[in-house]
């Protein structure tokens, strides 16, 4: 079986080439499932790219590869056969009819979907990109409605697509423990941080309020640390409400080295506004601190209220307190060595077999109808 995943989520796009990077939607929805079938699959054989082409007879969709590099209005596609396509924000009016026919052709056609882009907050720099008059997300549910099969990262986006009538499989984000390495917990607190990009956010980091000013107020050897620093983005320091000469900030770098963009981090704090955007969001930065032996401060909302070990904030106040109490070694230790332990389940290096065994059922039923 071979298995293309597409996704336009390729970082620092260079004309004429592929792309020298992949976002991280696009790593752990299609490139980390497309390794770890390749790496364990004797019958699968995976590939990510960052488009397909419709042929104009058959319907069936092509890969693109990249364009061709003396005529750019010229695609050059992988024509080799693809039996799978996984189709990740997919969000043309056009692409409802190319997945009808390719699916007409005896391809299968799955949507996977990892965020609710039907109630983005208007802080988050995705906003305006969902609402673009040629690509936007009312066209998005009509893409996926065409398809054979949705899989989501979140139970919640399953309650919210169930009414389309497709079949829908919540395969929640698995992290390659591989690629991690943990951390001792230092005795003493040197830094607070947290990861990502200030752009895409939806007024989470401002649910702190002055919790973490007064906390680096009264501990003046803490420095607040920033992994995932974008110079054009508002810096974290004016979200926060914190001196500049408090942060230390790491830019933000390609997927492959995110793990080390972590490291150095005693305490980790995930808030998340309490908006709709924010239910459908995926637990990821929780699994990357706990794969990293850093343990987490997070708002209890969302995809954090649940019963994996990590501590609660509810306000500026509880964060201040959770600040405070994790200043004891041996209550981090005691997190960490617990949230270490719960990873372990999501690692890709297991976990894989839940998207080869969807994409073998899915095939058999297609070939069996």
């Amino acid at each position: 079986m071979k298995v293309a995943f597409c996704t336009p989520d390729f970082a620092n796009k260079l004309p004429g080439q592929r792309s020298s990077g992949i976002g991280g939607a696009g790593y752990y929805r299609c490139q980390l499932p497309a390794d770890m079938l390749n790496k364990y699959s004797a019958d699968i054989h995976a590939e990510v790219f960052p488009g397909c082409w419709s042929h104009p007879q058959t319907g069936e969709l092509y890969p693109v590869l990249h364009p061709d590099r003396f005529n750019p209005d010229r695609l050059i596609c992988d024509e080799t056969g693809w039996d799978v396509i996984v189709l990740q924000r997919w969000m043309a009016e056009k692409d409802r009819q190319r997945i009808l026919r390719a699916r007409a052709h005896g391809q299968t056609i799955l949507q996977d979907v990892d965020d609710h882009f039907w109630s983005i907050d208007k802080a988050n720099r995705a906003y305006k990109d969902v609402r673009r008059e040629d690509w936007n997300a009312d066209f998005y549910r009509a893409n996926l409605a065409a398809s054979d099969h949705i899989t989501v990262s979140t139970p919640y986006l399953a309650e919210h697509l169930a009414d389309l009538g497709v079949p829908l499989t919540v395969l929640p984000n698995m992290i390659d423990l591989e690629q991690w390495t943990r951390q001792p917990v230092k005795e003493h607190v040197q830094t607070v941080g947290w990861c990502g990009h200030t752009g895409y956010r939806s007024g989470d980091l401002e649910t702190l309020g002055n919790s973490m000013r007064y906390f680096l107020r009264d501990h003046p050897d803490i420095t607040f640390l920033h992994g995932g620093h974008d110079p054009s983005s508002t810096p974290i320091w004016e979200m926060l409400r914190i001196p500049k000469n408090r942060v230390a900030t790491r830019l933000a770098c390609p997927i492959t080295q995110w793990p080390r963009i972590w490291h150095g981090i005693d305490i980790a704090v995930l808030p998340l506004n309490d908006v709709d955007f924010n239910l459908a969001k995926s637990d990821i930065k929780r699994k990357e601190a706990s794969a990293a032996g850093v343990p987490t401060i997070c708002t209890k909302f969302g995809p954090y209220d649940d019963d994996w070990p990590t501590w609660h904030a509810t306000d500026p106040s509880t964060w201040r307190e959770a600040l405070e109490d994790f200043l004891r070694a041996d209550l981090r230790q005691r997190w960490a060595d617990r949230a270490y332990q719960r990873v372990q389940a999501e690692d890709a290096n297991q976990r894989w077999t839940d998207w080869a065994n969807l994409y073998r059922n899915l095939t058999g039923q297609r070939s069996a109808a």
